[in-house]
């Protein structure tokens, strides 16, 4: 019998679980592409991704840049650290578009590594969130919003999807993990061959923390 949200809420209160975690695993959801655990034990709170918020504008204009304001709140009992070079150099961000459902996806990530390399690209950064504390700050795309544009291969033909005028949904996503030591000897190593994407190691590493979905109107 499935238990109800009343019983599994009195277990986890009986495991210690405050208020604000129980809040961060409703909010949160986690990538299909998120690497397997390794060999450490973790408790339940250490498993939790961070709480992310963003706020935008109620309108927008075409001509100017996509900007959120983020927060990140770490709600587990250990330190976390977030991938944040996008923040600032945002044009490593990947602004993903679905005309369709008229979504749009601020990827401060890749979801999956890139099969090739690249001769530029900004050194990683990584923000240090202790636990129980917040960062916040703001995101700006590279290209005002009328030159985002995202391809998708359907079959053997490319769609094409832009942002028109109306309401969309938007969410932020963004790379997070609780070491940084082993994705730096990654770095180190991938940048010393040369043969990859430099994004590779980081989304080897990576879980993959979503913001609460906010809709904006898209203007003139």
């Amino acid at each position: 019998m499935k238990e109800t949200i009343l019983q599994i809420s009195r277990k986890l209160q009986g495991l210690g679980l405050s208020a604000a975690i129980l809040l961060g695993i409703a909010c949160a959801k986690w990538s299909p592409s998120e690497p397997t655990s390794d060999t450490r034990q973790e408790t339940p709170q250490a498993k939790l991704a961070p709480v992310v918020q963003i706020e935008v504008g109620p309108t927008i204009r075409m001509d100017r840049p996509l900007v959120a304001h983020w927060k990140i709140t770490n709600n587990r009992p250990i330190s976390l650290y977030v991938y944040s070079t996008p923040f600032q150099h945002p044009a490593s961000a990947d602004i993903a578009i679905d005309s369709a459902s008229r979504a749009i996806e601020i990827r401060c990530l890749r979801l999956q590594p890139l099969p090739v390399g690249i001769n530029a690209f900004p050194e990683a950064e990584f923000m240090d969130i202790p636990s129980g504390q917040s960062r916040e700050g703001s995101f700006a795309s590279y290209l005002p919003i009328d030159k985002l544009v995202t391809y998708k291969s359907v079959g053997d033909k490319t769609a094409r999807h832009t942002i028109t005028k109306g309401v969309w949904k938007i969410e932020l996503l963004l790379a997070f993990g609780e070491e940084i030591d082993s994705v730096k000897r990654d770095l180190a190593e991938s940048l010393r061959q040369g043969k990859e994407h430099p994004i590779n190691p980081i989304t080897r590493w990576q879980r993959v923390a979503y913001s609460n979905p906010v809709s904006i109107t898209i203007g003139k």
